[in-house]
């Protein structure tokens, strides 16, 4: 688990910075950064007003509720920090004069299963890049024997 908020980590806290080199990098440009243990499924600019996360079909019981954000970057992807993991996450990441220069991994607790939606909004609100994954659960499932013995 320490690798996966490592890449999380520093993906959060290099994309803001490469935003303010002279050489601006987009943030589609970020869906580039994949590799084989990060795969990077969509990388796009969010503009500030009311925002409601577009979410898969059938991974989450509840939906997002709208919220009012800043403009920033959004990017999902999942980790596969050993071959049978599948840990899916979103970055937001605020537009280099709203950074603060922190980094704020947000969770949910446990096998939730789901993206904390509200704490991104509170953080990017404040100027944090910020992270949440799904803690490689599927929330459709109550069953969590397939995480034993599993390392994600």
């Amino acid at each position: 688990m320490m690798k996966v908020h490592y890449l999380l980590a520093v993906m959060a806290v290099l994309a803001p910075s490469c935003w303010s080199q002279a050489q601006a990098v987009s943030c589609a440009d970020l869906k580039q950064l994949s590799t084989p243990e990060l795969v990077i499924t969509m990388a796009s600019p969010v503009e500030a007003g009311m925002f409601t996360p577009n979410v898969e079909a059938g991974i989450s019981t509840r939906k997002p509720v709208p919220a009012r954000v800043p403009a920033f970057c959004r990017v999902t992807g999942a980790l596969h920090p050993v071959a049978a993991s599948n840990i899916g996450f979103e970055v937001w990441l605020p537009l280099p004069g709203a950074w603060n220069h922190k980094f704020e991994g947000v969770g949910n607790g446990a096998y939730a299963g789901r993206i904390s939606y509200g704490p991104l909004e509170n953080a990017v609100n404040l100027g944090y890049a910020a992270a949440s994954t799904d803690t490689a659960s599927d929330i459709r499932s109550a069953s969590t024997t397939g995480a034993i013995g599993q390392c994600t």
